[in-house]
């Protein structure tokens, strides 16, 4: 990175801890979402533009849809995740 680069924005790191974020249940019981950020800000379920979010998958269940929105998933603990797909299953 150039000098330039460095002066003309400041960088702002902010640390956000999972246990700070407020847990939601989904609406099937079967986990709960953490909301890290939303654009626009305090978006609905159904008004963001982009959101990250963590979740807990407690049991197995159906796969809430959000209509108009590709998903990323990553897993960051546990042995895996099976989605069944009804084109086919997903590893």
């Amino acid at each position: 990175m150039t000098d330039t680069a460095s002066t003309s924005a400041e960088l702002r790191i902010t640390l956000i801890r999972a246990a700070d974020l407020l847990a939601a249940p989904w609406k099937n019981g079967g986990g709960v979402t953490r909301e890290i950020a939303a654009y626009p800000h305090a978006a609905g379920y159904d008004t963001f533009i982009w959101r990250v979010s963590l979740a807990d998958v407690e049991q197995a269940g159906p796969f809430s849809r959000f209509a108009g929105v590709d998903r990323t998933l990553v897993l960051l603990s546990g042995a895996g995740m099976l989605l069944d797909e009804t084109q086919g299953r997903m590893r």
